[in-house]
């Protein structure tokens, strides 16, 4: 399996996935790609993306790249989840070629559904927030109702009622 991965990668992609591992202080480094998405913000949605578009494009086609299903597969990964860039960088080239694109294989997957989620997320609160305004908005809205005598609030609710002089 890591021989199939090593014959299918040119010296460019190589190249890319070695810059990869040296890069240890940016944002999409080696430790940064294995990191959780955070919680539902601009900056983590961001960060995210752009995690994912250097993932993307570090990724050998799905045709290239062989079962991610597999119980070898899941140990290498593993393998390479739990080592560190400077770990990596110290195995031979053809072996540390395979496994970080065999972990990158399966980590653009993570990482598409971590921004999904992300989105998700943020769409709800945003939905949420909405929702919050409006209900004040009314609430505040039925409050300037003229001809009213008093607006009693169940605090336990938080229920509006009006009372009206015609009602009474």
């Amino acid at each position: 399996m890591l021989d199939t991965i090593t014959l299918s990668l040119s010296p460019e992609h190589r190249r890319g996935l070695d810059a990869s591992l040296a890069d240890e202080d940016s944002a999409t480094s080696f430790s940064d790609l294995k990191a959780d998405p955070g919680q539902p913000n601009l900056d983590n949605i961001l960060s995210a993306a752009k995690r994912l578009a250097l993932v993307k494009g570090l990724v050998l086609p799905i045709a290239a790249c062989p079962d991610l299903s597999g119980p070898v597969a899941r140990m290498l990964r593993r393998r390479v989840f739990n080592e560190t860039a400077w770990a990596m960088r110290r195995h031979p080239d053809g072996r540390r070629h395979a496994f970080y694109e065999l972990f990158l294989a399966h980590r653009q997957r993570e990482l598409t559904d971590g921004l999904v989620d992300l989105l998700i997320e943020v769409v709800h609160k945003v939905g949420s927030q909405a929702k919050r305004r409006v209900l004040k908005a009314f609430t505040e809205e039925i409050e300037r109702v003229y001809g009213k005598v008093r607006v009693p609030v169940d605090p336990e609710h938080r229920i509006r009622l009006i009372v009206n002089t015609h009602s009474i």
